[in-house]
């Protein structure tokens, strides 16, 4: 039910690596996580730009739902550790896809990313450990 943002990412993906070294410089990955009765889910996206990398949440549903979310990121690396935390309410319509924000930090660092996503009764947590 959910495969097109997959194929889009994947299609992304292909016309990066058509701009030779400008898509060299941007490129996209994803990591998600379906509710039980599949009607709900999650995706943590990753998208690197000309030396950054911004995460992505997004939530899918078959149906018009509001709800919470909270994203949690734990940076390590050369420069450091760093904590960021941001969340709010959200509403996401039937079929579409809803960016609940986005984070750009800078790379070389290893990420340890936390979504959780409460809604329409429903819990769902989507995790991901990014290495850029």
């Amino acid at each position: 039910m959910f495969g097109l943002p997959n194929r889009l990412i994947a299609g992304a993906a292909v016309a990066l690596s058509a701009l030779g070294p400008l898509g060299a410089a941007m490129s996209a990955s994803s990591s998600s996580a379906h509710a039980p009765d599949d009607g709900l889910a999650c995706e943590i996206r990753t998208v690197e730009r000309f030396g950054s990398v911004a995460i992505e949440p997004v939530v899918f549903t078959d149906r018009r739902i509001s709800g919470e979310y909270r994203l949690r990121l734990k940076s390590s690396g050369g420069g450091g550790r760093s904590e960021v935390s941001q969340g709010g309410a959200f509403t996401a319509l039937a079929g579409e896809e809803t960016a609940l924000g986005s984070v750009t930090l800078a790379r070389g660092a290893t990420l340890d990313v936390r979504l959780d996503v409460t809604a329409a009764g429903e819990r769902l947590v989507c995790e991901d450990r990014i290495r850029r």
